[in-house]
């Protein structure tokens, strides 16, 4: 369940919990969105992202539940809405609160390389979606890449 603002740095915890949470047995990331109030960019790529790593033939492997009126709102003006199966609490009834994993006790360090890649990664899949999406992320996703190319350089590849 995501409350208030999706944003980047709760990403790197969000894939990890996915790296070690998502397997045969539980093959399903059911994000629940009604509490959510905004998401950005490179939240919306790492669920692609998940989607792509995790993706079964079949069905899918992230699921959008209830989400908010703003998030809905938002996904379709971007025609992301076309994304991700999406998922009402009547259908996907949420565990109990004390079955909830708080996966993101505190924000990831923007300044790291492996933060920033985490972000390029983001951008480029929401680069290869056909139509607005793709159009409207290509050049942000260039553009990251090159900066982080050059903070490579730059550190050492540190």
């Amino acid at each position: 369940r995501i409350e208030g603002r999706a944003m980047a740095d709760v990403c790197p915890a969000l894939r990890s919990f996915c790296e070690d949470h998502l397997d045969a047995e539980h093959p399903t990331l059911f994000v629940d969105l009604c509490g959510c109030d905004f998401f950005d960019s490179t939240f919306l790529g790492t669920l692609l992202c998940l989607q792509k790593l995790y993706g079964r033939p079949g069905g899918p492997s992230v699921v959008l539940v209830a989400p908010s009126e703003t998030c809905e709102q938002t996904l379709r003006r971007m025609s992301a809405h076309l994304l991700f199966p999406f998922a009402s609490r009547a259908e996907h009834e949420p565990p109990p609160p004390s079955a909830w994993k708080q996966i993101a006790e505190q924000a990831a360090d923007r300044a790291t390389l492996t933060f920033q890649q985490q972000v390029v990664d983001s951008h480029n899949q929401l680069a290869t979606v056909p139509g607005p999406v793709g159009d409207l992320y290509r050049p942000i996703a260039r553009m990251a890449e090159r900066e982080l190319v050059s903070r490579q350089s730059s550190s050492g590849g540190r």
